[in-house]
């Protein structure tokens, strides 16, 4: 997942990412991640889906989520 703060503050925006359920990354500032506005941050994360369905959630702690990019890639077994 890429992400982009286009907020020049640190703390507007934070958030939780889950995937299956299961949070993966919690109180995400990607200002402060990507060390100021206009710059990227990647997160990568592996993930067995046992439904048919990638289900990625973004939990709002402060401000509104914004995703710039998912990339899913199947590995198969």
């Amino acid at each position: 997942m890429d992400f982009a703060e286009i907020v020049d503050t640190s703390s507007s925006r934070i958030f939780n990412i889950k995937v299956e359920g299961q949070t993966v990354a919690g109180n995400v500032d990607i200002f402060t991640l990507a060390g100021g506005h206009d710059k990227g941050y990647e997160f990568v994360f592996n993930a067995e889906v046992t439904d048919g369905q990638m289900d990625i959630e973004f939990v709002a702690v402060n401000g509104q989520p914004m995703v710039s990019e998912i990339e899913l890639n199947y590995l198969r077994p």
